[in-house]
C-alpha cells in the first residue's frame, strides 16, 4: 500500500516538485526520480568524507611540521584528528569465529543444474564423490 502523504513530502521537499508536476508523474518516475536523488546524496556523502581525509592529512603533516625545544611534535594521523569512520586498533574488525567461517566456506559448483563440487577459500576444487 502507497502512504502518499509521505511520498507527497519526499517529492515536494527532496525532490523539488511542485504539486501539478507530481502529479503529472508516473509512480515508477517518483520512484526512479527518489532513488536518483539518494545516489546522489551518498556520493556527496563520499566526496565529504574524501575531503575530511585530506583536510585531516594536509593538518597533520603542517602539525608534525611544527619545531619545539625537544624536536619536532609527534603524534598519529588517527590521534591528531579523529574521524567517525576511522577503525579503531584495539577492535578487532573480525571475530575468529567469522575467520574461521570465511577459511571454511564453500561455493557450490553447479553445471547443467547438477552440484558437480565446491570450490573452497583456498581456490582448490573438493569434488562431492
Amino acid at each position: 500500500m502507497w502512504d502518499w502523504y509521505e511520498i507527497q513530502k519526499s517529492a515536494y521537499g527532496f525532490l523539488n516538485l511542485k504539486p501539478n508536476e507530481f502529479w503529472e508523474l508516473y509512480p515508477r518516475d517518483i520512484i526512479l526520480m527518489n532513488e536518483g536523488y539518494q545516489m546522489k546524496r551518498e556520493y556527496k556523502e563520499a566526496l565529504h568524507l574524501d575531503n575530511l581525509r585530506l583536510l585531516r592529512y594536509v593538518g597533520h603533516t603542517v602539525y608534525m611540521g611544527i619545531q619545539t625545544k625537544k624536536g619536532y611534535k609527534k603524534a598519529k594521523l588517527e590521534k591528531y584528528y579523529p574521524l567517525p569512520f576511522d577503525v579503531a586498533k584495539d577492535k578487532e574488525l573480525y571475530s575468529d569465529e567469522e575467520i574461521k567461517e570465511f577459511f571454511e566456506r564453500k561455493e557450490p559448483i553447479i553445471t547443467n543444474g547438477k552440484l558437480r563440487g565446491y570450490l573452497l577459500a583456498d581456490g582448490s576444487i573438493q569434488d562431492i564423490n
